[in-house]
């Protein structure tokens, strides 16, 4: 059933609004300005890394309660590449993949968010960044608290609040944005922005989704079966719509790039993927009957218009189990 005025606890008009993003925000040198980057309580954590022959770059990190809905937290994480030499990279704590074939160019940011609960995140002080041809990058990262996790438990940097209504405590969120390049047919630069966002209703067991992928033909690719959803339910609901691009197996993402993008996805590679394209026009979907997985986290592929990885970005399902 496509959602128009069914969901109030998360308006999802709201958040679309809220991303519609000027697609040159990944070329305004605020973006890189890592010490405006903070915003509020915790502080944001950046860092360079040592300069190499081969690489040097800097990393930041740092959650908010998110501007939009004060029961959400987002964490945001900037990459900025300062050598001669592109950079692809996999953050694996944060998350993150830059491919080998659309990497980091000198001086750009790439950006990468998730969405969880208030209390969800906190600070990890052994969160590598690994290269593929200069080894692994000490760095420090917000990442989503688990038990056994290597994360300083003491810096959580918000606590959940006990003031909310029966209702809210009812919906778990997940989510995220990415802000990413690439280069154009004619050799321009074109940056867009992704956003992908999820709520699960614990008591109607139903799921929604809004996202966008750009509208210069970019899609996004991710694995409904990972929220419960049914495959057939999701390409029926999506043709409907006529926002259904591709139906792909997982083991597919281990050969679209080379061996150094692949590891990231080797994981995940036993997955059914729906590849769509979802503009600034789509509206969110509702999705009846969804069943509770066991799956711990899903990736959120950002493809370019000529079907290349753009970036790709993990998200917890941990609420949603």
């Amino acid at each position: 059933m496509y959602c128009k005025n069914e969901i109030s606890i998360v308006n999802i008009a709201l958040f679309i609004l809220a991303f519609t993003i000027d697609p040159v925000v990944a070329k305004n040198p605020s973006f890189c300005d890592f010490r405006d980057f903070d915003k509020s309580e915790p502080k944001a954590i950046f860092n360079s890394t040592r300069a190499t022959n081969r690489t040097h770059l800097m990393w930041a990190s740092d959650v908010d309660r998110w501007e939009h809905d004060s029961k959400i937290d987002k964490v945001q994480h900037i990459l900025q590449n300062l050598h001669d030499y592109n950079l692809s990279l996999v953050w694996e704590k944060a998350g993150i993949l830059v491919p080998y074939y659309n990497p980091i160019h000198k001086n750009e940011c790439r950006g990468a968010s998730e969405f969880g609960p208030i209390g969800a995140f906190v600070k990890d002080f052994n969160s590598p960044i690994l290269t593929p041809n200069d080894g692994e990058k000490a760095a420090t990262a917000y990442v989503r608290k688990k038990n056994g996790s290597q994360t300083d438990e003491n810096n959580s940097p918000r606590k959940p609040e006990n003031n909310t209504d029966s209702s809210d405590e009812k919906a778990r969120v997940t989510g995220t944005e990415i802000i990413a390049s690439y280069e154009k047919e004619d050799g321009t630069i074109s940056t867009s922005n992704l956003y992908f966002f999820a709520t699960y209703y614990f008591n109607d067991e139903t799921v929604t989704i809004s996202s966008t992928s750009g509208d210069q033909g970019e899609t996004i690719a991710f694995s409904p079966n990972s929220f419960g959803i049914e495959i057939e339910h999701a390409i029926s609901i999506f043709e409907e719509h006529d926002v259904l691009i591709d139906v792909f197996e997982g083991n597919k993402l281990l050969k679209e790039g080379n061996s150094f993008d692949s590891r990231f996805f080797q994981r995940y590679s036993e997955d059914t993927y729906l590849k769509v394209k979802f503009t600034h026009d789509t509206e969110g979907f509702y999705f009846e009957n969804v069943k509770k997985e066991k799956f711990a986290k899903t990736p959120i592929i950002f493809y370019s218009p000529k079907g290349r990885i753009l970036m790709a970005k993990t998200v917890s399902l941990a609420d949603f189990n």
